[in-house]
């Protein structure tokens, strides 16, 4: 197949951005193609876990230097606490701190990196259609590219995805909603001085309050199916003001679809793979997706140039590297999820507790940092 490019990679989120980045530095010809102008906003707490800053500067030579450089620096918190209704289920220190990223000026700073790299970066170019079989990419406008292998990392609505043959019924089964603000920290009548996380705050799903350096985070995420639109904007309020904001009623939220649980067992089909949202590859119990997005955007690019324009070469590849790292992670967090949310769901506080109490704070503190792995809790290296 004659190819005017050997990947095009559609979305300049974490996933694509990475993508891109690796296939320019081996040298090939590689175009990442972003819909928005760079930087644009997302819908996104920032959250920078330990094994997402390891990632950060091991592979790519990031580090809060750079991020500060970027713009993208939000803060980063050591203390953290975890709800279940208005029980606190487990608080305290953390051994290493979460991070807080400004979403437009991280993403516009990975993508430069690969136009730096020689990557050829297309912003504000909307993706209308994809041939995954016949490898081509349709360009509002009408323009078609062609390529030997094409990485949907366009996000939850993405086009590249629906140009497979997926089961669209699973997907939309466990697809979540999000909400989600910014908020002066004078809306509320008590200290948001930690990351604070509420199980139960909406139906089958959770609340959030980060503090950041401009404000406190504030959102809610659950199945879409378990909340009906008006229902999921009251549940949005009513999480507000239970959680001390001033004028809760008058909060406007950003609204986005997000993964939650619904990730491709196999994200690859023909001449294009699924990475990041596009896939489904969230962690379903805190909501984490920088860093799966950051490695499977890395995974689909070492596939790519391992399968050297071989369709079933690349989709092999990047089997065996999502089964060895990054499947065992959503499967286990999707397991203890629905029994978290179970136990939310019955309003059974104690039930929570039983389960904190039985895996241990300490080592689900080191599980959400990536020191352990969702599977039964053991030492773990990361990605």
């Amino acid at each position: 197949m004659s190819s005017v490019y050997d990947g095009i990679v559609c979305g300049a989120g974490p996933a694509g951005a990475v993508a891109a980045l690796e296939l320019a530095r081996a040298g090939a010809r590689v175009l990442l193609v972003e819909k928005r102008r760079l930087p644009r906003p997302k819908l996104c707490g920032g959250l920078l876990t330990w094994k997402a800053v390891r990632f950060l500067a091991e592979h790519l030579g990031v580090d809060a230097e750079t991020l500060w450089q970027w713009g993208a620096f939000r803060g980063e918190a050591r203390q953290y606490r975890v709800y279940m209704g208005e029980t606190l289920l487990s608080g305290g220190d953390m051994p290493f701190a979460f991070n807080f990223v400004r979403r437009d000026a991280f993403d516009a700073g990975l993508a430069a990196m690969a136009r730096d790299a020689g990557a050829e970066v297309r912003t504000g170019v909307r993706v209308t259609g994809c041939d995954a079989r016949g490898g081509e990419v349709y360009l509002a406008g009408g323009e078609t590219l062609s390529a030997a292998c094409i990485i949907g990392a366009d996000g939850v609505s993405s086009v590249v995805r629906r140009s497979l043959n997926c089961d669209r019924a699973a997907w939309r089964h466990n697809l979540g909603a999000g909400l989600e603000q910014l908020l002066p920290y004078g809306r509320f009548d008590r200290a948001v001085d930690a990351p604070e996380v509420h199980f139960g705050a909406v139906h089958a799903g959770y609340g959030w309050l980060f503090p950041v350096a401009d404000g406190v985070l504030a959102g809610v995420c659950g199945l879409r199916r378990a909340n009906s639109g008006g229902e999921f904007r009251q549940g949005f309020t009513d999480y507000l003001t239970r959680c001390g904001v001033r004028g809760a009623q008058d909060v406007t939220p950003r609204a986005h679809p997000l993964p939650y649980g619904n990730f491709l067992m196999e994200p690859a089909q023909g001449r294009a793979v699924l990475a990041g949202d596009a896939a489904g590859f969230v962690e379903t119990i805190f909501g984490e997706g920088i860093y799966y997005a950051l490695c499977s955007g890395r995974f689909a690019a070492r596939a790519v140039l391992e399968g050297a324009g071989e369709p079933q070469v690349v989709a092999a590849a990047y089997q065996r590297r999502l089964e060895q790292t990054l499947f065992p992670e959503l499967r286990y967090s999707r397991r203890l999820r629905r029994l978290v949310h179970a136990a939310s769901s019955l309003g059974r506080t104690m039930g929570g507790a039983l389960i904190v109490h039985a895996l241990g704070e300490q080592r689900l503190v080191e599980t959400v940092h990536g020191y352990r792995s969702f599977k039964w809790l053991r030492r773990r290296e990361p990605v």
